[in-house]
C-alpha cells in the first residue's frame, strides 16, 4: 500500500509543480525512475523510500537526489550484513557501536545508490558514508552531501550532487 501511495503523491505533486495534466514516466537501465522530459518545463529529479509506517520522498530540480527511510527494528544479523555490505572501517563501527549505527549506515548508503542510480547491484562497499560523508576509495567530498531526516525510531537519508559538475562524478 505504501509503495503506491508514495507513487500518487510523486505524481500529484509534480503534475502541480510542472502545471501538467499528466506526466509520462519512464526508467532508465539500472531501473531508476524519472519523469520524461517536457518542452519548456525544468526537469524535477525525485526519489522514493518506505519502511514501517514512513514514506520519505526528495524532489529536487538541478540536482541528483536519492532518499532512504529505513525502520530501525529488530535485525539479529546485522553484524554479518554490515561485514558482507559495508567498508571494513564501516562493519568494525558497526560492532563497536550496535544496530542503530547500522540503521544510519544502511539509510546514508542506500540514498547514495539510490541518487546514483545504480541500487545495490554494486554494492555497497566500494564507499563509505562515515562521520556523514561520502568517501570513495580515499577521496572525500566530490560533491556529494548527505543529509540526516530525523524520525523516532528510523534511520532516513537525502543524498544529493548538484548536477553538471564534471570534476566530481563518478
Amino acid at each position: 500500500m505504501r509503495y503506491i501511495a508514495g507513487k500518487v503523491v510523486v505524481r500529484i505533486l509534480l503534475k502541480r509543480y510542472l502545471d501538467m495534466e499528466t506526466i509520462d514516466f519512464s526508467v532508465n537501465e539500472l531501473g531508476k525512475p524519472y519523469h520524461k522530459e517536457i518542452a519548456g518545463k525544468q526537469t524535477v529529479n525525485f526519489n522514493i523510500s518506505h519502511s514501517g509506517e514512513f514514506i520519505l520522498e526528495g524532489f529536487a530540480v538541478g540536482m541528483d537526489i536519492g532518499v532512504d527511510v529505513q525502520e530501525m527494528a529488530g535485525c539479529p544479523d546485522y553484524r554479518e550484513i554490515a561485514g558482507n555490505f559495508y567498508t571494513a572501517e564501516e562493519a568494525e563501527d558497526v560492532i563497536n557501536e550496535g544496530p542503530e549505527l547500522f540503521f544510519q549506515y544502511w539509510a546514508a548508503k542506500e540514498a547514495y545508490v539510490k541518487a546514483i542510480g545504480i541500487g545495490l547491484g554494486r554494492g555497497m562497499d566500494f564507499f563509505s558514508v562515515r562521520n556523514g560523508e561520502i568517501t570513495e576509495k580515499g577521496r572525500k567530498g566530490q560533491g556529494w552531501h548527505l543529509y540526516p531526516v530525523k524520525i523516532e525510531g528510523y534511520a532516513a537519508y537525502v543524498a544529493a550532487h548538484k548536477k553538471g559538475d564534471k570534476s566530481n562524478e563518478l
